[in-house]
């Protein structure tokens, strides 16, 4: 399978130094896609930052309108030395990240309150300090609904 011809790739967050600051990235609309993957991945982590705890929200708008928690039970981890992603469970909906990694975290549309309009997903990450951390965020939604150009908010 080509990925190119049965996805939608989205760059939520390019690589960036997130010194000092938090991350919440634009939103994916899940009224066009059935399953989204999110991969973070790490470089350097300087010593001493604050661990940064990564979170999943969803809204009723591209805007972020009554936003809250988007409830997950696991990502699956990897690392520059090993490339088989282990699933790995998380705590009160919340990771820590860790130097030189990937995550992959799978969301189905199923997860969202659709009772109360919530259709819209993004990604948070709290700040590392004033120490430096390498971050990247891509989302790929693999099993669209509709032959969509793009999923962003």
């Amino acid at each position: 399978m080509r990925i190119s011809e049965h996805a939608a790739v989205s760059l939520l967050t390019a690589p960036i130094d997130t010194t000092g600051a938090a991350i919440a990235t634009d939103t994916i609309d899940m009224k066009y896609v059935k399953d989204l993957t999110i991969f973070i991945t790490t470089g350097a982590i300087a010593s001493g930052a604050t661990a940064q705890a990564v979170t999943l929200g969803q809204a009723t708008s591209s805007a972020k309108a009554g936003a809250k928690a988007l409830e997950f039970d696991y990502v699956y981890v990897g690392s520059t030395t090993d490339d088989t992603l282990l699933k790995t469970t998380v705590t009160s909906d919340t990771f820590n990240l860790s130097a030189n990694s990937v995550y992959a975290i799978e969301v189905d549309a199923s997860q969202l309150d659709v009772t109360n309009s919530f259709t819209h997903v993004y990604v948070g990450i709290s700040t590392p300090g004033a120490n430096a951390s390498l971050v990247s965020i891509t989302a790929v939604a693999s099993t669209q609904r509709y032959n969509v150009s793009t999923t962003l908010g």
